[in-house]
């Protein structure tokens, strides 16, 4: 398999803000308020990782509620594990191939939440002829896919239609903007994305949707852990009641929003004022759709099967009782 990567140019605010936010040192101690202050480093500024700022007291406060601060710390996941590893934030919220290769590194982090079940959408391009479901002619193929983690699940696909990954040309891009861009000029036959990316390519007509891994049509890969909530087992050991009531107050949070998705939806647009609104209103409602809850054992044998045994991106099978914490 012949896998590029391309530079990623780095966005200086979203750095300079994410430094700025990690240079006071992790908090899991008492705020004057007598809420306790929890450090989460995600990426800033998406639908996507909304179940974790909607708790905030502005929107649903369940955070409060259970007796936290949570302090946002933006930052790419590459960025936010580093800060993990560091001890500059407590828990992070990414995809979950983050979690497979820390451990494969020596780290002892554990799963708290899993955010959501898959997001990623597959576009071809629009003089692409190869029809949904066409698997065998992916041959020789050059997809694009924004991160290490869309690359498994596509490899996962792969594998499971009977197609040698090898056969394969990916790319790894910095960003969706890049992602769009290369798809455009024919420099990617597919391009593997999420929302709001994906309808833009195909409102803009260059591009239309292979494969939805949201749907069924996607099978066993619908179920995909997504994003998750993982954080350090030193630190997990040492605040055992804080890290329960993150996933408690998280949870809330998501079983609040699913119950009534319109409010929902209406405070994410608060949330994100700097969005686009009209894109949002359309688009959240579907990404809701997605949210989960617990961590279970199907969980983690889907993902061992994607990760280690199709795409090979991880050394070992893991154990549930071994990489899920249990309060």
């Amino acid at each position: 398999m012949k896998t590029m990567a391309l530079k990623a140019a780095r966005i200086a605010v979203v750095i300079a803000a994410a430094a700025s936010l990690a240079a006071c040192g992790s908090s899991d101690s008492t705020a004057d308020d007598g809420l306790d202050t929890v450090k989460i480093g995600q990426f800033p500024g998406i639908v996507t990782n909304s179940q974790v700022w909607l708790g905030g007291d502005e929107f649903y406060g369940t955070f409060k509620k259970h007796g936290l601060k949570v302090e946002i710390v933006p930052g790419s996941p590459q960025i936010s594990t580093a800060q993990l590893v560091s001890g500059e934030v407590d828990i992070v919220a990414s995809n979950a191939l983050s979690v497979y290769s820390l451990r494969d590194k020596g780290e002892n982090v554990k799963l708290l939440s899993k955010l959501s079940t898959n997001l990623q959408i597959m576009l071809a391009r629009s003089d692409q002829k190869i029809e949904p479901g066409d698997f065998a002619a992916l041959k020789g193929k050059r997809i694009g896919v924004l991160g290490l983690n869309n690359q498994a699940t596509v490899q996962a696909m792969l594998v499971g239609h009977g197609v040698d990954p090898s056969s394969i040309t990916f790319t790894i891009v910095p960003d969706d903007p890049t992602g769009r861009s290369l798809l455009k000029a024919k420099e990617f036959d597919f391009y593997v994305t999420i929302e709001p990316g994906a309808s833009a390519a195909v409102t803009e007509g260059f591009a239309r949707v292979w494969m939805d891994f949201r749907t069924p049509a996607a099978g066993d890969l619908q179920k995909q852990p997504n994003v998750m909530l993982f954080a350090k087992s030193s630190w997990l050991d040492q605040n055992k009641d804080v890290a329960k009531r993150v996933q408690q107050a998280v949870q809330e949070t998501i079983d609040t929003a699913k119950a009534d998705p319109t409010k929902a939806v209406d405070l994410i647009v608060k949330g994100l004022p700097d969005g686009d609104t009209a894109a949002i209103r359309r688009l959240a409602p579907e990404e809701i759709k997605t949210w989960a809850g617990p961590v279970t054992q199907e969980d983690i044998t889907l993902l061992n099967q994607i990760y280690v045994k199709a795409a090979k991106l991880a050394k070992k099978d893991e154990k549930f009782e071994e990489i899920v914490w249990q309060p």
